[in-house]
């Protein structure tokens, strides 16, 4: 892990805690969420009405609100069941974008029990327009053979849900896209490779156009980006394989749970049937690694997709290119953080009244992160202060409690 990469302190959402009365014999419930568990994002398509559900237990019987924002909710367009705790917008614009929980709440003789959700995120699926012309570069020329990399605008548009990058050609007042293959390639970043250009690769004017987009897959609608000119002179000879890209930076830092993609391009041409470097992929150990359950490898051997990142995943990976006149490597670090992971999730408890009731907030970071904060404690989504009145935090064995 290279440090903390979330912010080192605990929130807890959900405290409750009933008084027991001795006469009483009526079960009793504070309330728990059931769904949603943990914090996600929505990606929807323009003016389609969209429905939230909240979901929870407790007795006796829970009723919801939902908040937009930490707000309340005064939108004509969004509306919510308090019994049902079903949540819906009305032909969703921009205006009604943003971050969304629940509260479940129920009272026993005048006390009020209060569970908080996880936030959901929820924004219209869309790209936006590429910035003006920066002034940068536009004529590009190369030898064939050579490797090429063109990079996509140097300002890119601001972009919601599910979107890949695209490259186009103009011909004749119509565009044809880029497909990839073998020799060409387009990474996470939008950047467009070559692993050796040849002349065909402008056309019969000796020059050609190309043009970086953005696709959003909900929505269907694509962004293009400015013009590049691409020249192309006289052959050279065959070459040995080069590490020219690889990925870098936020790209190796991946959260715990979710799918780690790695990508490498490698230059190098030969006058033989595979006239493009073989890629394969190795672990820390130099042991080859093979599609699986955990593993796919994908893009000619350029893309390493890693299933589920667990702690143990946190390594350095090895790609390797190779045609019959040498061998190269790229070495990339895959860093796995993750947000406070529960040791001890918090549980309610009754007990009865007129004794102490505990409650332990015991997490960690990821191994090698900076360990959390101290927790900051919340009752009926309200922020407690500690050491005054009826509540007492303590600190034992690594956790953290409230008396």
């Amino acid at each position: 892990m290279l440090g903390g990469v979330f912010p080192a302190s605990v929130l807890l959402l959900c405290l409750a805690v009933f008084a027991q009365a001795q006469q009483a014999d009526v079960p009793r419930q504070p309330p728990s969420i059931k769904q949603p568990t943990t914090r996600s994002q929505r990606f929807v398509k323009a003016t389609q009405d969209v429905i939230l559900q909240c979901n929870a237990e407790g007795q006796p019987d829970v009723v919801y609100e939902w908040l937009w924002n930490d707000n309340t909710i005064t939108s004509d367009v969004i509306m919510y069941n308090a019994s049902t705790g079903r949540l819906q917008i009305r032909g969703i614009t921009q205006r009604e974008e943003g971050f969304f929980n629940c509260k479940a709440k129920n009272t026993y003789q005048g006390q009020e029990a209060v569970a908080i959700s996880p936030k959901i995120e929820v924004r219209i699926a869309r790209v936006g327009k590429f910035p003006p012309d920066d002034g940068s570069q536009k004529t590009f020329t190369f030898t064939e053979g050579q490797y090429v990399k063109l990079p996509c605008d140097e300002k890119m548009p601001i972009y919601y849900g599910p979107t890949v990058f695209k490259w186009y050609t103009p011909k004749a007042g119509t565009l044809f896209e880029v497909v990839p293959d073998e020799r060409k390639f387009i990474d996470q970043e939008g950047s467009l490779h070559f692993a050796y250009i040849v002349r065909g690769d402008e056309n019969v004017d000796g020059n050609r156009e190309y043009q970086c987009a953005m696709a959003n897959t909900i929505q269907g609608l694509i962004k293009l980006g400015g013009e590049k000119q691409v020249f192309v002179n006289s052959a050279v000879p065959e070459r040995e394989p080069s590490a020219e890209y690889g990925s870098s930076g936020d790209l190796l830092t991946v959260e715990r749970n979710n799918d780690a993609v790695m990508e490498c391009v490698f230059s190098g041409y030969q006058n033989a049937d595979t006239k493009v470097p073989t890629v394969t992929w190795l672990d820390n150990k130099n042991n080859p690694i093979s599609p699986s359950s955990k593993y796919s490898i994908g893009n000619y051997g350029r893309t390493l997709r890693i299933r589920n990142v667990v702690e143990a995943d946190e390594k350095t990976y090895f790609c390797q290119g190779k045609n019959y006149l040498g061998t190269a490597r790229k070495n990339l670090f895959l860093n796995v953080t993750s947000s406070p992971i529960w040791v001890e999730p918090l549980q309610s408890a009754t007990v009865p009244e007129g004794q102490n009731a505990e409650f332990r907030c015991y997490s960690r970071s990821a191994v090698g992160e900076v360990p959390p904060g101290p927790p900051e404690w919340y009752k009926n989504g309200n922020r407690m202060g500690s050491g005054t009145g009826e509540f007492m935090a303590r600190s034992f064995d690594n956790s953290k409690s409230l008396l």
